[in-house]
């Protein structure tokens, strides 16, 4: 076995489609039973490896009229050019993959009874965290630091708007109540966003939780460390939806022209 041969071998080929191009690189056209002969197979999987290859376009067939068809290999410069054809269809079925392996996880984890728990770092993660509640089909709950959203994370809470709006997705949000609050909730999307605000002698706690569907998910806004946690739990999904939800009945309507009662804690 040439160093070619070996070669072809290990980027992927088989070792009867890397032998017959290599033979067709050094000894050019040749009929398909010349080289079945030289590979020690037969003439019929002989043909099947060279129509793998032509298919690849690493080898061309020539059928003249009247004589026997030979096979002439492509120029070597398309081996590059069919593995980076590979390598980027890995990629695309890399994520592929990856844009459905943590919901297959959930549905796994939810049915054998547990609690699926998925962990995410950094502002790519926080983001990931964040869209994960545009799948919901119903209300999302939300408690929010709206002045940590805007400080930290502004970019990839417009994008999440965006989009939620373009879905539809409703949204009922409780805040601190604070003079920032009333004033960056006074406009703040009210076709999807419905928003409560709590007095309570309490500093901002910099973070959001949101409950939507069976999930719940946790975002820390720290410029030193974000961290977003999803939790797939139909169980502790309700107990929290419930307390929101009893909250939010108990809370009255704010007065966006008055001012808030408690002045931002820092």
């Amino acid at each position: 076995m040439s160093q070619y041969t070996q070669a072809l071998i290990d980027a992927g080929f088989s070792k009867h489609q890397a032998a017959a191009y290599t033979y067709l690189v050094e000894n050019g056209p040749t009929a398909a039973s010349v080289i079945a002969r030289h590979s020690g197979i037969s003439r019929t999987l002989m043909y099947r490896v060279l129509d793998d290859l032509i298919e690849r376009g690493l080898v061309v067939r020539d059928d003249p009229d009247g004589a026997v068809s030979t096979f002439s290999p492509a120029h070597p410069v398309k081996l590059h050019e069919y593995i980076e054809a590979r390598r980027q269809e890995a990629e695309r079925a890399a994520e592929s993959v990856a844009s459905v392996v943590d919901g297959l996880t959930s549905e796994y984890n939810k049915r054998l009874g547990k609690p699926g728990v998925r962990f995410f770092e950094g502002p790519e993660g926080v983001e990931y965290v964040l869209e994960d509640s545009l799948k919901a089909r119903g209300l999302i709950y939300t408690y929010a630091d709206i002045e940590a959203v805007l400080t930290h994370i502004p970019d990839i809470n417009e994008r999440y708007v965006k989009k939620r709006e373009k879905l539809g997705k409703q949204k009922r949000v409780i805040l601190l109540d604070s003079p920032e609050a009333r004033k960056i909730m006074a406009n703040y999307h009210k076709e999807v966003t419905d928003a409560k605000l709590i007095s309570l002698d309490a500093p901002p706690f910099g973070s959001i939780m949101e409950i939507y569907d069976d999930t719940i998910s946790y975002v820390t806004l720290n410029k030193a460390h974000m961290i977003g946690v999803i939790i797939d739990d139909p169980s502790i999904a309700a107990m929290h939806k419930y307390l929101f939800e009893y909250l939010w009945n108990t809370t009255p309507n704010y007065d966006a022209g008055v001012s808030a009662a408690r002045s931002n804690t820092s």
